[in-house]
């Protein structure tokens, strides 16, 4: 005990902290309120300082120099961002105020550029910082942004222990460190240094949150190892040597041989008897099983973050259909990261509309206001259009034949297509509403319906069927037409 005693003590005086011990609980270690972490007898997950800033530091080495984590997190951001998150209001006052908020000099939420580094930067370190600037008087927010390394501590509610309350900084206003009041969702709190903070990967029982690379870093080392491995071989085995065999030749005689005989130039002739032999042998190195050892690292590396490895060409034991049902999961795992990225977009947003409520700087906004917005993330993976729209036509006849067999009425048939439409990612409560003319009712003739006054059986064959109704104008188009044959529909 005295040696862990020791150790512990050496590394508090490094960091300048309190060493808790493994029979200690936080509260008695005597840690105070406010200026250290404060969390009870909750278990605390954190990793160390070192151990924080050491996996942020080797996961965007690794994005700069290992290309499978490179190309991780720009497919994961490419396809989270694509064209950009962009925002729809019917409140044209609430628009303006989120156009002057995303396009401000300092913010410019409304460049893709802009939009993938933060999401790469939340990817890699795994938090978000963004200290707040507001207007005294107009309530405008401007917002920057620090490293996650530049964050000392995250201290823990003195109320909450699950709560986080603010960022410790290793920046410095004289002696003090700056310290951040983290603002989140708590718009009334009015200190001179807040910020808001966005973290992924965080435990209830930790302060801190950790990039998406961090299970999967060691792996990476092995995977960079093993390809240089691979390459210095190559290397070798492209060195080759002159072997010049002299049938019955003395020393002296090779040694004159030497001495006449350079290295030729490509192209160049060379004539020899058959008592002379030249070869060019090259070293034959045993590479072991190397193709599977890095495809056996590189499978671990990626299903550490759920991605399928025929993203990175590498098609595996897998086939078209694996790599279909692969996909699936995969679109599943990043729509959380769009998710947790729109999140980001959204508190933000919030608290700068809050802020010019409160400061009055829209008259056309007020609090009930302020949810009334909509962001607009693209859409993950493009589908199959033409199978869709083939689906949904032959959808709308079966639910026309039903309704008018009876079997459902008009409000069940508008359910049943509206819940196929959301199936497809179709909000249709977020649609903007249109406004379209009435059409003019037709006045009533005397004339009689021909269709019900047949009776024939010859002459019921003219009469057209309701999918011949339903597509006559359709199939006046070709391609439309093309595309309704080879899907069965007519």
């Amino acid at each position: 005990m005295g040696i862990l005693k020791n150790i512990s003590q050496k590394i508090s005086n490094a960091f300048n902290t309190k060493p808790i011990l493994a029979n200690e609980s936080w509260t008695d270690a005597g840690i105070e309120k406010g200026d250290k972490q404060y969390v009870g007898d909750l278990i605390d997950r954190t990793m160390s300082y070192t151990e924080q800033e050491e996996q942020a530091n080797h996961a965007f080495k690794y994005y700069k120099k290992n290309p499978l984590a490179h190309g991780i997190i720009n497919v994961i951001c490419r396809f989270c961002i694509q064209q950009g998150v962009s925002y729809h209001s019917e409140n044209q006052a609430v628009m303006d105020a989120i156009k002057s908020f995303w396009t401000d000099t300092d913010n410019q939420f409304d460049k893709k550029a802009v939009q993938e580094q933060i999401l790469r930067d939340a990817l890699l370190g795994g938090e978000l910082i963004f200290p707040v600037f507001t207007s005294k008087q107009m309530g405008r927010v401007k917002l920057g942004q620090l490293d996650t390394n530049s964050i000392y501590n995250v201290v823990r509610d003195k109320d909450n222990p699950a709560k986080l309350s603010s960022v410790h900084t290793n920046y410095r206003r004289g002696a003090n460190r700056i310290i951040y009041k983290i603002i989140n969702s708590d718009y009334n709190n009015e200190s001179e240094d807040r910020c808001f903070l966005f973290q992924l990967n965080r435990f209830k029982s930790s302060t801190r949150g950790w990039g998406i690379l961090t299970p999967a870093l060691d792996f990476l080392d092995i995977y960079d190892m093993l390809l240089w491995g691979m390459g210095e071989r190559l290397e070798l085995q492209s060195r080759y040597i002159k072997d010049v065999t002299l049938t019955g030749a003395t020393p002296e005689e090779c040694i004159d041989y030497v001495k006449k005989h350079t290295n030729v130039k490509p192209g160049a002739m060379t004539v020899h008897n058959e008592n002379t032999e030249i070869k060019f042998p090259a070293p034959n190195l045993p590479s072991g099983d190397y193709d599977t050892a890095v495809n056996l690292i590189k499978q671990s590396i990626l299903s550490a973050l759920g991605l399928p490895e025929h993203w990175f060409g590498n098609i595996g034991s897998g086939n078209r259909a694996t790599a279909a049902d692969t996909t699936k999961s995969a679109t599943m795992n990043i729509e959380a990261f769009q998710n947790f990225f729109v999140g980001v977009l959204k508190e933000l947003t919030d608290y700068q509309l809050h802020e010019y409520v409160k400061k009055g700087t829209y008259k056309g906004i007020t609090e009930k206001d302020i949810e009334d917005y909509t962001l607009i993330p693209p859409q993950l993976f493009i589908d199959d259009y033409s199978a869709i729209i083939a689906g949904l036509l032959s959808l709308s006849i079966s639910l026309q034949n039903a309704e008018g067999a009876g079997f459902i009425d008009q409000s069940e048939a508008a359910y049943v297509y509206r819940y196929a439409i959301t199936q497809l990612g179709i909000d249709l409560q977020d649609a903007p509403k249109m406004e379209f003319d009435e059409k003019p009712k037709s006045e009533p003739t005397d004339e009689v319906d021909v269709v019900d006054d047949i009776k024939t059986t010859d002459d019921k064959k003219d009469i057209p069927t309701t999918k011949e109704k339903f597509y006559s104008g359709m199939l006046k188009d070709d391609y439309t037409k093309t595309l309704l044959e080879k899907a069965g529909i007519v």
